[in-house]
């Protein structure tokens, strides 16, 4: 069933960035994605123009976690800083959120301090990909086959830009709404069905899929949909809100944080993921694995 392409961060950190044609006149950072132990370093800071004592402001709750998690003294993007694991951030966070009660203060702190977290990334990596493409995400994408498939790990939009379903005729996007959210609002596959062409899976989320925090409300349990890149990526810059048409709740995008245990069964959508990825693997002609540090 053709080849099956998996990425995982460093397919993005490693890659070269270049500027899209932008009307708005903004100026692309052109700064790759950083790696799971590179969000709070120094000379990540200086290259976006974006400060530590900025970012210390803008996301108190989560950079006054990891000084006390980590008990550090010195300021953030020095020394110690520039060692830090989100993977054992988030990990000691969760962790902590199980042990508390569901109407306790310490748990809905925790939850403060993880939705923090999650925006925090959110803004880096908006910082670093806004009004630019991957020239090496733009090759691969070129040149898949109809039956090739790709499974990323990353939360990042460089492969989304380059198979918005509207504005190229790759199937891998248009499969994934059909196969995982029965969604055929990017019209029918070609012939052969859903199941024996490509398709794109995003085993971990992404930033332009977002999903109503009311457990109760029926947004819950779906996503919702950003057709255009710019659009997500403004909105974890912070320019504009997205509420749930339904219910009228707070949004989030539909994630799977970098945990040592990761939730993949907890949400539907997600599972189908997995599930699906785990089939393509299986069927593969060839399994091409790209930016993991094996």
């Amino acid at each position: 069933m053709g080849t099956v392409y998996v990425l995982g961060a460093g397919a993005s950190y490693g890659d070269t960035l270049h500027a899209t044609e932008n009307p708005r006149g903004f100026q692309a950072r052109l700064v790759a994605p950083p790696l799971v132990n590179g969000f709070f370093t120094g000379s990540l800071f200086q290259q976006l123009g974006y400060t530590a004592q900025a970012a210390s402001e803008d996301f108190k709750e989560a950079f006054d976690y990891v000084r006390f998690l980590k008990l550090l003294e010195v300021a953030p993007g020095t020394a110690d800083w520039d060692e830090l694991d989100l993977e054992e951030i988030f990990t000691s966070v969760e962790l902590e959120r199980e042990f508390r009660g569901t109407e306790s203060d310490e748990l809905a702190r925790l939850t403060i301090i993880r939705n923090k977290l999650v925006r925090y990334i959110g803004r880096i990596v908006a910082l670093c990909t806004q009004g630019a493409y991957g020239e090496h995400i733009r090759e691969l994408v070129e040149s898949l086959d109809v039956n090739d498939s790709v499974l990323t790990f990353n939360w990042d939009l460089l492969i989304d830009h380059e198979v918005h379903p509207r504005e190229t005729q790759r199937w891998q996007y248009k499969n994934f709404f059909a196969l995982v959210l029965q969604d055929f609002r990017f019209g029918q596959a070609i012939a052969g069905g859903y199941g024996d062409n490509g398709v794109l899976l995003k085993l971990h989320g992404s930033f332009n899929w977002y999903h109503c925090v009311n457990r109760l409300c029926r947004e819950a349990s779906t996503l919702t949909f950003f057709e255009s890149t710019r659009l997500a990526l403004d909105t974890l810059m912070g320019i504009g809100e997205l509420s749930c048409h339904a219910c009228g709740s707070e949004m989030t995008p539909l994630l799977i944080p970098p945990l040592l245990r990761k939730p993949i069964l907890d949400t539907p959508i997600i599972r189908s993921i997995w599930g699906i990825a785990r089939r393509r693997l299986e069927a593969a002609n060839k399994v091409v694995v790209i930016g993991f540090s094996l």
